[in-house]
């Protein structure tokens, strides 16, 4: 078994040899009642284990407490099907990841494997990840820095501040991640409101001035 240590929390990336054949899954721990936080760790773990250069696109059906398996879809040209995996979505999966790695388009399915529970994290200090934030009318700005946390992740966590700002009791879900490329970790921020319906709002993200992606974050409200 390998694996992958990412250099700011303990989450690791696991490679299971599962039927004798390689099967990627990763091992990430939610953090309380953040899953926006769960979202965008899940997507800096895909992007390491798949090689992600360009054009990624997270989605998120629900959280997932266990490991998660990454399937090749085998509705995708020049994919390669893992083992068990079928064209198509599956009714168990949480989500899938597209992406494009040396010019060539890739298409995963998320699956979740209960056999392996993950434990919660012990809660990060969000306020260490928005330190020097100047908050607007309709987004916000970050320097750069930030202990080399990744861009998404930070790009996250003022998404989550700014929309907190207005809407303090509710809890936000990471609906979907689309980057067309992977800025610096340690680039300025900034990110702007979008757009909404109904739960959803649309976050626009830039680094050092220059656009690279959005997020959709869903509202969750406590019972």
């Amino acid at each position: 078994m390998a694996g992958y240590e990412t250099g700011m929390t303990s989450d690791r990336l696991l490679i299971e040899d599962a039927a004798h054949r390689a099967i990627p899954s990763i091992a990430v721990g939610m953090t309380g009642t953040r899953r926006y936080a769960h979202g965008a760790d899940i997507f800096e773990a895909l992007r390491h284990l798949t090689g992600a250069t360009a054009d990624m696109v997270l989605t998120m059906r629900r959280p997932c407490d266990c490991a998660i398996a990454v399937l090749d879809d085998a509705a995708s040209p020049g994919s390669t099907a893992s083992p068990g995996s079928t064209a198509g979505p599956g009714i168990d999966d949480i989500g899938s990841f597209h992406h494009r790695r040396n010019g060539t388009a890739q298409r995963h399915r998320l699956r979740p494997l209960p056999d392996r529970p993950i434990p919660a994290r012990i809660p990060f200090d969000e306020a260490t990840l928005i330190e020097g934030a100047r908050m607007e009318a309709m987004g916000a700005r970050l320097p750069a820095g930030a202990m080399g946390m990744p861009i998404v992740r930070r790009a996250v966590a003022l998404s989550v501040a700014l929309l907190k700002r207005d809407e303090p009791d509710t809890f936000w879900l990471l609906a979907e991640i689309a980057c067309t490329r992977s800025p610096p970790a340690g680039a300025a921020v900034e990110i702007a409101l979008a757009g909404h319906a109904g739960p959803f709002r649309k976050v626009a993200m830039a680094a050092d001035g220059a656009p690279f992606g959005r997020l959709l974050l869903a509202q969750e409200r406590p019972c």
